[in-house]
């Protein structure tokens, strides 16, 4: 079955309010889409992080992840995507496939709400 971002963004809710500052987390799963750890690659000012896609597949690889749902807050509280958010996206696909992990979405956490890409349909359907 296809994973729920709904389901993903509730277990990220703790995290996005703990501080204002922006985040990077890598959520990774087995190949039926069991969730195995939640990692933060990256903690940011209050409009940007570093994101280093090493430092988001590095723990992926250690899990034995077959797919991954990335994961950030927009500390406005609008999770609309960026540009940024779209080349980091585009680039971590990239990437999974190269290595092999399927990123499943990556999820921009707002205030009340979210964004996902999958659901949005920038990405391919398999």
């Amino acid at each position: 079955p296809a994973p729920r971002p709904a389901a993903f963004a509730s277990k990220l809710a703790p995290t996005k309010s703990r501080r204002g500052s922006l985040e990077q987390v890598g959520l990774h799963a087995e190949g039926q889409q069991r969730l195995v750890g939640v990692h933060v690659a990256s903690i940011g000012g209050l409009d940007v992080t570093t994101v280093v896609p090493r430092d988001i597949f590095s723990v992926a690889l250690l899990a034995s992840a077959a797919t991954i749902v990335v994961a950030h807050n927009h500390p406005s509280g609008d999770p609309t995507p960026s540009e940024s958010d779209r080349l980091v996206t585009d680039r971590l696909k990239s990437c999974g496939t190269i290595l092999g992990i399927e990123v499943l979405d990556h999820i921009v956490l707002g205030r009340d709400r979210f964004y996902s890409f999958a659901e949005s349909a920038f990405f391919p359907t398999n």
